[in-house]
């Protein structure tokens, strides 16, 4: 993107990750005024929406030759391309909406403008990869090897001159307006690619490969590199073949070959093929047994900085992390094992979603439960040890086949959200043990929010709700979440819901809102919900309970109050709102 995008960034190369209060800064004058433009807890560059009619307030911290920056609250500075003469006051506040947001070489950033879209944006996840749809684009900027082109999406496509002068002879321009069709995306950096013709036929899309390593592929060598050689199977992607090759059939560049895929690795959407089919069908990410107990013959294949990767013949690799804080005597053998050997491993966790298996040398005190089997009624406890600290908040292993996350609040606290604070207060890091509550799950992408509080009252299980739908029964919600053309409410329910953004314009997080339950999507894992047809469907701030009290019965026991929004125990009792009282 930083070679390709040149006369887009200038100034904006140089704009690094903002911290806590803005300490990172690229100048002496943007450095001077950060502090003072936010001092809260930024968003991180995945949770802004950038579909061109969600709404984000700024203040103007710096000007360039070509436009401002614009201080949004979130980890990344926006720009907003503008003139001399046009550029807002450094200091001002103004409205912005972002268009597009991206990341290369450890800087990023979020492009901007004043007015509102048409229609929101499509996130690059969703458009259709398939070289027959076309999209309607705009020529952005021009340089040495292509074009950028705005295609109505979150990140801009690349159309080569190679692309483009193969059916068009005539020199793309800035402002041209163009119909393109994507013939690939690279799922790691977030890259489309883009023809100016269709392909004859419609391209595979990645999850349509069969990586059993016994379904035959036709492909192509499209490229020899040191490590190994590209193949074109006519998908979304680039098969890539690891060397050594077998001895009796050499790849040749332009030379057209029968591959077998082995893994599909869903975070970057790579395949590795072979020219060999596997001995016995490769196991998909579903068949793997992960109860921790039932041990797996697999070979070391890399050994790298965070840890052991392992072939256990199934379509992703699994990894023997260089931290087992749950087995500490495994964690020691790791630095005896060496690539080829084989070994035998057991797995403790697999992500479906991100398509990660994580494995131990040593099989687990009990088998693991199931995700299935655990009730995400958000009062029971459970024993869990945190296995890792990131950005979103820390990873909790809690007896489950699938880790859970206590989620790290990005700005305003909502929900199951914690503090940095309450994180440090009880001390918790990698290897801590801790005591959480599963607060909601999906159980088709296999992800679970816990909590360290427990809920007010238990949560309607999945079948609960499922009865309902149809009836017309409302139920209070509130948002967590917004995201493109759609917005994630929790409504009480161990499984969260949907509701199309069309239905609710302007949503926030935090938001309180009354919904109707449609029906169950298989496919993502949640209800589809509807606004209630009945009274106002959103709650005014005047009209929220906020607050709970448990009365004791014995009159000398204290009473406990607890924060309806957050689950958690209030010490200090608040002077105004609703609350509602119960006898404990």
């Amino acid at each position: 993107r930083q070679r390709h995008s040149a006369p887009l960034l200038h100034a904006r190369r140089g704009v690094k990750k903002l911290g806590w209060q803005c300490r990172e800064s690229t100048t002496a004058e943007i450095s001077d005024r950060s502090p003072a433009a936010f001092t809260g807890q930024r968003l991180p560059l995945e949770a802004v929406v950038a579909d061109g009619t969600h709404q984000y307030a700024g203040r103007v911290v710096a000007k360039v030759l070509d436009g401002v920056f614009v201080d949004l609250g979130a980890e990344r500075q926006g720009f907003l391309p503008c003139s001399a003469e046009t550029a807002p006051k450094r200091g001002s506040r103004i409205t912005v909406y972002p268009v597009r947001k991206w990341t290369t070489a450890g800087a990023g950033g979020i492009d901007l403008a004043l007015e509102p879209e048409g229609h929101p944006r499509i996130s690059w996840e969703h458009v259709n990869v398939d070289g027959v749809t076309p999209y309607k684009g705009r020529v952005a900027s021009v340089d040495a090897l292509g074009a950028l082109v705005d295609i109505g999406c979150d990140v801009m496509g690349f159309l080569y001159f190679k692309e483009a002068l193969e059916s068009n002879p005539c020199s793309l321009v800035a402002g041209a307006e163009l119909t393109v069709y994507l013939i690939s995306r690279d799922r790691k950096l977030h890259h489309l690619r883009l023809s100016l013709q269709p392909r004859s036929c419609p391209l595979t899309e990645l999850r349509d490969f069969v990586s059993d390593g016994q379904t035959p592929y036709v492909g192509k060598i499209k490229k020899m590199l040191t490590t190994g050689a590209l193949v074109d199977l006519n998908g979304e992607g680039n098969g890539f073949m690891p060397a050594p090759y077998p001895l009796s059939a050499t790849p040749k560049e332009g030379e057209e070959v029968t591959v077998y895929v082995h893994q599909k690795l869903k975070d970057s959407g790579r395949l590795c093929v072979s020219l060999e089919p596997a001995s016995k069908p490769r196991k998909s990410l579903e068949q793997i047994l992960s109860d921790g107990v039932t041990p797996h013959t697999g070979q070391v294949t890399i050994k790298c900085e965070f840890g052991v990767f392992v072939d256990i013949h199934a379509e992703v690799p699994g990894l023997l992390p260089k931290h087992m804080w749950w087995d500490k005597a495994g964690e020691m053998q790791l630095n005896n094992l060496k690539e080829g050997q084989s070994v035998t491993v057991y797995v403790v966790s697999k992500n479906l979603d991100s398509g990660k298996v994580t494995l131990g040398l040593n099989p687990w005190q009990k088998p693991l439960t199931s995700i299935e089997a655990i009730r995400a009624d958000g009062i029971t406890p459970h024993k869990g040890i945190v296995t890792s600290d990131r950005d979103v908040g820390l990873f909790v292993h809690f007896g489950a086949d699938m880790v859970g996350i206590l989620r790290r609040a990005k700005g305003e606290r909502v929900l199951y959200e914690h503090t940095n604070a309450e994180f440090e207060a009880l001390d918790l890091a990698p290897g801590r043990e801790v005591e959480v509550y599963v607060m909601r799950k999906n159980p088709v992408s296999g992800k679970v929010d816990l909590s360290l509080h427990p809920s007010v009252q238990p949560h309607l299980s999945l079948d609960d709700v499922r009865m309902r739908c149809g009836e017309g029964g409302s139920l209070d919600g509130l948002v967590y979440h917004v995201a493109h053309n759609e917005v994630l409410i929790d409504f009480g329910c161990e499984v969260t819901g949907i509701l199309p953004r069309r239905d609710l314009f302007g949503a926030k997080r935090g938001q309180r809102i009354v919904v109707e339950p449609v029906e169950f999507d298989e496919r993502c894992g949640r209800f589809l919900l509807r606004l209630a047809s009945t009274g106002s469907a959103v709650i005014g701030e005047e009209d929220v309970v906020r607050w709970r009290v448990d009365v004791q019965r014995d009159p000398t026991a204290p009473k406990r109050m607890i924060d309806k929004r957050t689950g958690a125990v209030v010490l200090e009792a608040p002077k105004t709102g609703w609350v509602e009282v119960a006898l404990a």
